[in-house]
């Protein structure tokens, strides 16, 4: 049995709580009523509040709910959920009176009543029979008007299940925005009447691993189910059309489109790309606008996105139709011609009462002031919005240091988000009125629909509360508490949330002296910082990995289940942030996670360590290493998926040629060398890895070569061992591993690549 407090457990936190006695059991709950609403009814068979209200309830409470018309009598005392109006309340505002005999929820439009259900579901979702809720009132309201979510699922194609789960969980948080990113370079997702290789070629591309296509594409009537759901919900859905650059979807196929003709395919890989629509050519606009003329049938909302953001101009440049138009309306450089396009879809929008939305690039070349209604989305940091509110643009405002839901953990932690604030603080009040609110991004490049919550949880949350509390001070321990609560409301969302942060450091190294590897554990980040003060702890634990189930060399080591001996992973002991280990043939994976008031906060930090017959013995690379020191390749210590993570040994341009010398002869029985592959970096696997045998050092007998099958078109990064068996004695080993240059696919293509190696392992 427990008793909710509302402020102790409700994301966002209420603006205004005025406890009263007594206390509600939400088990109790079981009709719902309401007065007779004008002008309120809720789309998609949702019929009206009280079924939206049941729609919010229903799922919370676990059973089926009766429902009631008429007005609610202040007389009637059954166990109900009453809905009341007062049309002096702002359209998002409400009030929820907790009372002994049921709640009262009070607004003056369809989003006010929404906002106040959300509430009423994190109170009771998951609860038991036994559970009480704190009687007393509530009263609230948003902060700021613009509360978003993009969702790209140009990337990677979300089937519209999962858009509408996404919506439900905007709701639950109170977002009223999803922006729904609609085309990429990589997949064009809406079905264009008039204009059917848009989906038919540009929806589908070739799967980077080889193994068949990846694609799909909206209906008009899934874009009206979405967008109806939404509504229910009170959430705007703004669409996303791309230009002038991110459409090589489109391009692909309608390729006349481009400054060169094409021929082009829809683009497997990440990045920015230098094809883009013709600034020169009438046909794109006439293009566009029978894109956006479907656009505007299917989305009621006033904004329209169009992108205008990482557009290379270098096809411009050289394209004669686009210089003779910049000749014809007298425009000094590309950067003006940008302005120019975005200009003319901005007045078409205009003429037919929507405004357009783009990111901050579309103030290039001198558009702030001269498209009056353009709202500017900041995403550059704050500078955008700051020269967008100058000159009297609206903003919306998601910088990559506080809202790139894409970003791992340890680079965007939880606490991060929760201190975001949207208006930038050197902006005058006149100019600060200009932003709107503020969005997080969730861009799909490595996010494929099935790891969205993993993405989004629990750092939407902490969104919420930075867009509609705006609280000055920003308590991460309190807000912790709270969110610890909503475990049970995401069991009842079906959310299997992620990490909040990586609060832990772990620095590893060999001491040959002692024989034993030292460990130095620190804490980074605003995770970390956010609770200093709070009683943490820090837990270290370590299991073998050749015995640890679902352990692969090419995992991620915090994902793996320790089970140690007898099912129990082994204690290890850190003193002042130091640990000693003796290494282990069979190799050790360490496992230290940071504690709260009690609790794990953020991912574990891991170190893979590995004893083995060249661990601390001398070892030299044939030239300069561009990164990281020949030692780390027999130190014992496994790098991670980050190449930055000081824990990887690199050559640019060149072969890896590294010698090692186990200081006396002995019989040695395999040879193996580690990779890292992350091909947006320019780091490629070795073509091929060969081992070589020596007694003196100067006189080498083949010992094996070791090739792969990994294409180098993932795009997910790749850690890849090379291994041959030998039978033979040597005091020296020498390893090859064969370069090779960016593939011609690759933005760099012909430049120099990398090869990045972590552990030179002998047995």
């Amino acid at each position: 049995m427990a008793l909710i407090v509302p402020p102790d457990i409700l994301i966002p936190a209420p603006d205004r709580w005025l406890p009263t006695p007594g206390s509600l059991a939400p088990a109790r709950l079981v009709r719902v009523l309401g007065e007779a609403v004008a002008g309120v009814a809720i789309p998609d068979g949702m019929g009206d509040l009280r079924a939206l209200a049941g729609a919010f309830l229903e799922p919370a409470l676990g059973r089926n709910l009766f429902f009631d018309g008429g007005s609610a009598r202040d007389d009637d005392n059954a166990p109900a959920l009453r809905l009341r109006t007062d049309p002096d309340l702002a359209p998002e505002h409400f009030r929820l009176d907790i009372t002994p005999g049921g709640l009262a929820l009070t607004a003056a439009a369809r989003s006010g009543f929404a906002r106040g259900l959300a509430a009423v579901y994190q109170l009771c979702a998951g609860r038991t029979d036994a559970d009480t809720i704190a009687c007393g009132v509530i009263t609230d309201g948003p902060a700021f008007g613009w509360r978003g979510l993009l969702l790209d699922s140009g990337r990677h194609f979300q089937p519209v299940e999962c858009v509408l789960e996404v919506i439900d969980r905007l709701a639950v948080y109170r977002f009223n925005v999803l922006h729904w990113h609609l085309t990429e370079d990589q997949g064009w997702r809406l079905e264009v009447p008039g204009l059917p290789r848009l989906t038919s070629v540009g929806a589908w591309r070739d799967r980077q691993q080889g193994d068949g296509r990846h694609g799909g594409f909206y209906t008009a009537a899934d874009v009206r189910r979405v967008v109806s759901h939404a509504a229910a919900l009170g959430i705007t859905v703004v669409p996303e059309i791309e230009m002038p650059g991110h459409c090589q979807a489109a391009l692909a196929a309608y390729p006349e489109l481009s400054c060169t003709g094409g021929p082009f395919t829809v683009q497997t890989q990440w990045g920015v790309f230098p094809d883009v629509y013709c600034a020169g050519n009438d046909a794109v606009f006439d293009f566009l606008e029978t894109v956006l003329a479907h656009v505007l049938e299917l989305f009621p909302s006033k904004f329209i996105h169009v992108g205008g953001d990482e557009a290379p101009r270098d096809r411009w440049r050289a394209c004669p139709r686009c210089r003779e138009r910049m000749e014809t309306v007298g425009l000094r450089d590309e950067s003006e011609l940008q302005s120019w396009f975005i200009r003319r879809m901005g007045r078409w929008l205009a003429d037919r009462g929507r405004r357009l939305v783009g990111w901050d690039e579309i103030l290039d070349g001198g558009l702030a002031g001269s498209l009056p209604g353009a709202v500017v989305q900041s995403w550059r940091g704050h500078g955008g919005a700051v020269a967008a509110a100058r000159a009297g643009h609206d903003t919306v405002v998601s910088p990559t240091s506080h809202a790139y839901f894409d970003y791992d953990p340890g680079v965007l932690d939880l606490a991060r988000v929760h201190a975001f604030r949207p208006v930038p603080p050197d902006l005058p009040p006149e100019a600060a009125a200009h932003v709107l609110g503020g969005a997080a991004n969730l861009w799909t490049e490595y996010a494929p629909h099935d790891v969205l919550d993993r993405r989004l949880f629990p750092r939407l949350p902490a969104m919420a509360e930075a867009l509609w509390t705006a609280p000055r001070e920003r308590d991460i321990p309190e807000f912790l508490a709270r969110l610890r609560g909503h475990r049970a409301v995401w069991r009842a969302l079906g959310v299997a949330p992620g990490e909040a942060g990586r609060p832990l450091e772990i620095t590893a190294a060999y001491d040959a002296a002692r024989g034993s590897h030292e460990l130095i554990i620190t804490t980074h980040g605003a995770l970390a910082e956010a609770v200093a003060g709070r009683p943490t702890a820090i837990c270290a634990e370590t299991a073998p990995l050749r015995s640890t189930p679902g352990y692969a060399p090419d995992g991620r080591p915090e994902d793996v289940r320790m089970p140690g001996d007898g099912g129990r992973p082994f204690p290890l002991a850190v003193t002042d942030g130091r640990a000693r280990i003796a290494p282990s043939p069979d190799g050790l994976l360490v496992r230290i996670r940071f504690h709260v008031d009690g609790e794990p906060c953020g991912a574990p930090a891991c170190v893979e360590l590995r004893g083995h017959r060249a661990l601390g013995r001398p070892v030299a690379v044939t030239g300069a290493c561009g990164r990281g020191e020949a030692s780390l390749l027999t130190d014992g210590v496994y790098g991670t998926w980050r190449h930055d993570d000081g824990r990887w040994c690199g050559v640019e341009g060149a072969d890896l040629d590294a010698r090692v010398d186990l200081g006396t002869v002995e019989r040695v029985r395999a040879v193996g060398l580690r990779c890292l592959q992350d091909a947006n970096l320019r780091i490629f696997l070795p073509r091929e890895v060969r081992f070589f045998l020596s007694n003196d050092g100067r006189v080498w007998r083949p010992a094996g070569i070791r090739d792969h099958d990994v294409d180098d078109r993932v795009q997910d990064k790749v850690i890849r061992a090379f291994e041959v068996p030998v039978d033979a004695v040597a005091r020296h080993v020498r390893v090859l591993a064969v370069g090779r240059r960016c593939p011609d696919w690759h933005p760099e293509a012909g430049g120099a690549a990398w090869i990045l190696a972590d552990e030179i392992t002998v047995e």
